[in-house]
């Protein structure tokens, strides 16, 4: 189904919609990580079939630059389309890519019924972005809307991306400017573009002003077009840093304090991530005049987070009136954490409501026979919507990790150390994320360089022997070259106190991308080797990983 169909059906009722992105399957380092990159895979369809429950309105799937990850993308979009039953948009970008390539794609996306398409303009693969770029069919995303709708016609539902803050070219981000971009995104719609999914932000004023400002135009191209806004629970400070130098997305100063004080903690940060998601998209809410009502969840294929969010925006709620099938229904609510215990009956015609106290984070719902239940009974004020058709997929069910559900739900969430771990659907490699991504192997969004090619250029020059890179990465350590390619902030406080070893190292020829001391029985907030949650102690050997 289009998803502008579904949002005309919908009205005014609040959606969601999630992303994803496919873990790296065709990538052998060894064996042993080729197997547990097959997991990855196998374990993001098992999230899959639980997020499904919650009834997204749609979901996306990203696609690779210059079709680097083609394959994948499709098998893991037919999936969510067929094997999930969820209406499914599939990215494409179009910068060097060929023809041959996007109709396959279009074709194989119309076969598997999928009717939703976001084109993108994308960037160039890794390894060509130094190279001058050639001239081709597709330069601009508008290139590509055009050529589905002359070749494709009404088939599929075209989405378009935008900037609230504007698009930051290469090594300019004070050229942002949304009112630059407008001709732009003008000729996108114009061209056929059905609706428009914005670039993450954390700044709701920068979104406002970007929504007036397209309701606005003169043209009237914007007037009625949905306009959903894209949100990034926050999952690591790290990860936090590093997609804010990537999409140049500003931060207000009140937020970033919030997120400085809780940074060592990985928990907390998961928590305050979740608590500034929900305060920005009941802003939206409300100060668009119910103009905006969905959000478009960039997952980063992790599912707690976003879960909890849903729960506390209304958008699944255990507290709805619940319709039985027939006669009498009991549907027992249970502290997981074995503390609690409260039953509700409800009788055809009666409605039975649960207390207003906020449990949810230690909470699952059992069927009859006490078994975690995922497929409730239908709530009665959502029973002619459009999300509510599909009982398998609404799911009433958050919890703390506790149970096997839980543990099903957030097994790679945390704790994962710090270097991740291999099998996640969300981690696809993380811990060689810092020897790859600089060879192009990993092009999955968020997790790329964010240093502009031009502001490399001036970086690192051309070096040229291996005593030209030894001196990068010398000046690196030293604190006389503000970034790597494997390395983009200063070292960490606890890694200025091994500097001296790290500079015999690199001078050596042994170039450190990654180091930790060894640490015995520090306290987790001391402010130099401290991390993770408050009250804990720090036992760490010591890690260095180098070419």
């Amino acid at each position: 189904m289009k998803i502008i169909d579904k949002l005309e059906i919908l009205g005014q009722e609040p959606y969601f919609s999630l992303e994803f992105f496919p873990p790296k399957t065709d990538m052998v380092i060894c064996p042993t990580l080729a197997t547990l990159d097959g997991q990855g895979m196998t374990n993001l369809q098992s999230r899959l079939d639980r997020m499904a429950r919650f009834n997204p309105l749609f979901v996306t799937v990203t696609w690779g630059a210059g079709g680097s990850t083609a394959t994948r993308s499709l098998e893991l979009a037919k999936s969510c389309q067929n094997r999930h039953e969820m209406t499914t948009c599939l990215h494409l970008t179009c910068t060097n890519m060929e023809r041959e390539i996007l109709d396959n794609a279009l074709c194989e996306a119309r076969a598997s019924g999928i009717h939703n398409v976001l084109a993108l303009r994308g960037d160039p693969p890794r390894g060509q972005e130094y190279s001058v770029p050639t001239t081709g069919e597709f330069s601009y995303a508008v290139d590509l809307v055009k050529y589905i709708r002359k070749n494709y016609g009404d088939w599929f539902c075209i989405g378009v991306a935008a900037y609230p803050e504007g698009h930051a070219d290469g090594s300019n981000p004070e050229q942002q400017d949304p009112r630059l971009d407008l001709p732009y995104l003008r000729e996108k719609v114009q061209a056929g573009a059905d609706f428009i999914i914005t670039q993450i932000f954390y700044s709701v004023t920068a979104f406002l002003s970007f929504e007036k400002l397209l309701r606005e135009d003169e043209s009237g191209l914007f007037k009625t077009i949905p306009i959903v806004p894209a949100v990034m629970p926050i999952q690591s400070y790290q990860s936090f840093r590093r997609m804010t130098k990537l999409t140049h997305a500003s931060v207000p100063p009140e937020l970033f304090s919030r997120i400085e004080e809780v940074k060592a903690d990985d928990e907390a940060v998961k928590q305050l991530g979740v608590d500034i998601t929900v305060e920005m998209i009941k802003q939206l809410r409300t100060q668009t005049e119910g103009r905006c009502l969905g959000a478009h969840f960039c997952t980063f294929n992790l599912e707690r987070s976003v879960a909890f969010v849903l729960e506390r925006t209304g958008m699944i709620s255990p507290r709805e009136s619940l319709t039985p099938r027939s006669g009498t229904h009991k549907t027992e609510v249970v502290d997981i954490s074995g503390l609690t215990s409260r039953l509700a009956t409800t009788v055809e015609g009666v409605v039975a409501t649960f207390d207003d106290e906020d449990d949810t984070q230690n909470r699952a719902i059992l069927d009859d026979e006490g078994h975690e239940k995922l497929e409730p009974p239908r709530p009665r004020q959502r029973r002619q919507s459009l999300r509510s058709t599909r009982s398998q997929q609404f799911a009433l069910a958050v919890s703390e990790g506790q149970g096997e559900l839980g543990r099903e739900a957030n097994w790679d969430e945390f704790p994962n150390g710090r270097w991740g771990d291999a099998r996640s659907p969300g981690i696809s490699y993380r811990i060689f994320l810092s020897l790859i991504k600089a060879f192009g192997q990993n092009d999955t969004y968020g997790l790329t360089l964010s240093t502009p090619p031009e502001v490399g250029l001036k970086l690192w020059k051309f070096p040229l022997s291996p005593e030209d890179i030894s001196n990068l990465f010398t000046k690196y350590v030293q604190g006389d070259l503000q970034a790597i390619p494997w390395s983009e902030d200063p070292l960490a406080a606890e890694t200025v106190t091994i500097r001296d070893h790290l500079i015999g190292l690199n001078q050596s020829g042994r170039w450190t991308v990654g180091s930790q001391p060894a640490v015995d029985c520090i306290e987790s907030a001391d402010k130099v080797f401290g991390w993770g949650p408050k009250g804990g102690y720090i036992f760490q050997k010591v890690r260095q990983v180098a070419f």
